[in-house]
């Protein structure tokens, strides 16, 4: 996870959170650790890295969590709420996960698991991969 530095902490608002540190980031989105000011619950808020996404982007992430709040699957991160902030961009709200996978695969050399903890892993990951696959196919 990195350390949040001045300069994103300062141009990042999100009304009602506290941005703590930055999960991920890509060329599109960021990702952050956050806590929900009025409560102190800890939450995972991904927006765009962009100040003035396309519409085509602020669509997209309103259908990913429009697909994903429905979900209901052990295993599957819980989408509780879409936002606006700062120039029309859109920020989904999700309740807080512990380790992200690349965070405990850095912990090994070469981000390699050893079989007996990769299976186990591997194996979750395909179930959830099929709860979500059987309930698209069922909607």
């Amino acid at each position: 996870m990195h350390e949040l530095n001045q300069e994103i902490k300062k141009t990042v608002n999100i009304p009602g959170y506290e941005i703590k540190a930055i999960i991920h980031e890509s060329n599109a989105h960021l990702i952050y650790r956050a806590l929900k000011i009025d409560d102190k619950s800890e939450v995972i808020i991904k927006t765009f890295v962009d100040k003035y996404p396309k519409k085509e982007d602020l669509l997209k992430i309103q259908r990913e969590f429009k697909i994903t709040h429905h979900l209901k699957i052990d295993g599957v991160i819980k989408f509780l709420n879409i936002i606006p902030h700062s120039n029309g961009n859109l920020a989904i709200i999700m309740e807080s996960f512990g380790l992200s996978l690349n965070d405990y695969l850095s912990n090994f050399e070469n981000c390699i698991l050893p079989i007996n903890q990769f299976l186990p892993i591997a194996i979750k990951i395909t179930k959830v991969c099929g709860f979500i696959h059987d309930k698209k196919n069922n909607s």
